[in-house]
């Protein structure tokens, strides 16, 4: 038995001549295509849901890592004692007020360099 087919565009005209059997296998074909078609699809679709599922668990990640380092560090904190936390306090208002006279000092050089053109300009015209 012999069908007639039609391949590619039907306005074509391009007809083939097909067995049964060769029909049978075409169909066998075009069917298992759509068949994994389908299955591509839903691989697809499940690739991204683990994608989102991978981000989300990614993000609990670095936030329950950010947890247990500020947990760590109010532990460390808490296991000083009172005079070294005392000790540390006062190291950070030294260290500060070194900043701060720095700062003062650089300020008072610019302006005394500032200063100096018009102090020159002033005893040129009071000679």
């Amino acid at each position: 038995m012999t069908v007639v087919a039609t391949i590619g565009n039907p306005y074509a005209g391009l007809k083939v001549t097909l067995t049964a059997k060769a029909e049978f296998h075409i169909r066998a074909i075009v069917e298992r295509r759509d068949l994994l078609k389908e299955r591509s699809d839903r691989l697809f679709a499940s690739m991204n849901q683990l994608s989102e599922t991978i981000a989300r668990l990614r993000y609990s990640a670095d936030s329950a890592e950010k947890m247990l380092s500020s947990l760590a560090a109010a532990r460390a904190q808490d296991e000083k004692s009172p005079s070294e936390r005392a000790a540390e306090k006062v190291a950070a208002e030294r260290a500060e007020a070194a900043e701060l006279a720095e700062r003062r000092a650089k300020i008072n050089a610019e302006r005394t360099a500032l200063d100096e053109p018009i102090v020159n300009c002033n005893a040129v015209l009071n000679a």
